[in-house]
Parts: structure tokens; C-alpha cells; sequence
């Protein structure tokens, strides 16, 4: 289904009619759908076999929540930063030069808390389950 989308793109660039952009939207919009719909079978599949192979759900799981904090080096004026601390000075300074200043003598007062707590949270299997398949219908 990909290839002829990638068929009709080309013959859309090489002969530009409109009876090949139709014929590239209409493959265009049915790859979306099946992508979308495989996405949704294999993460369905992959929350229903939780309990029997878990090393998967894991996996996949990690796979979506990756955190990619590393910044750097910078090269600034022909001289290489590294370091985090000089990293950040140079950013601060740069965004405190490009953006305007702010007036802080607007700044609302924070009201003081009320003591209001939650006590008692409790989560389950079954209750994330039942919530994440509402989602997906």
C-alpha cells in the first residue's frame, strides 16, 4: 500500500494532473488509516497479553516514554562550550537579550491554600484498563 502511494506521488510529480493528486490523496489518506488502525491493534494486543508477557508491555512502554535531556556542545564564536553550567549562562543571556522584559509589578498574590487533601488514591489494573480502552473506542 506504501509502494503505490510512492507510485502515485511520482507519477503526480513527473505528469502534475489532477487525476494523479486525487489518486495519491485517496492512497495517502487510506495509508494513514491502516497505519492508525495497525498501531491501535498492536497496542491493544500488546495490553491484553500484559499479564502473559510483560517483558513486552514493558518495552513498549519505555519505548514511548524515552527523556532525550542531553544538550550540546555549542560552539559560540569558534570556542566549544561543554560544560552545563557555561551551557545554561550562554542560553539565559541569550533568551534574556531576545525576549522583552516583563512587568512584575502585575503579578497577581497567590491565595493561601485552602486544606483541601486527598487522602486516599487508589489505582488498579483493571481501572487503567477500562479507562484506556474508553479512549481508544
Amino acid at each position: 500500500m506504501i509502494r503505490k502511494k510512492r507510485q502515485a506521488w511520482k507519477a503526480f510529480k513527473n505528469y502534475g494532473t489532477q487525476e494523479n493528486l486525487d489518486k495519491y490523496k485517496k492512497l495517502e489518506r487510506e495509508v494513514v488509516k491502516k497505519v492508525r488502525n495497525a498501531k491501535r491493534r498492536l497496542e491493544k494486543e500488546i495490553a491484553t497479553a500484559r499479564e502473559k508477557n510483560s517483558r513486552k508491555f514493558t518495552e513498549y512502554i519505555k519505548s514511548k516514554t524515552k527523556s532525550r535531556s542531553s544538550i550540546g556542545p555549542l560552539r559560540i564564536e569558534g570556542r566549544t562550550i561543554t560544560e552545563d553550567q557555561d551551557m545554561a549562562e550562554h542560553f539565559n543571556s541569550f533568551f534574556a537579550s531576545v525576549l522583552p522584559r516583563e512587568d512584575t509589578s502585575t503579578i497577581p498574590q497567590i491565595l493561601p491554600k485552602t486544606g483541601a487533601q486527598l487522602d486516599k488514591i487508589e489505582v488498579t489494573d483493571g481501572a487503567v484498563k477500562r479507562i484506556i480502552n474508553k479512549l481508544k473506542e
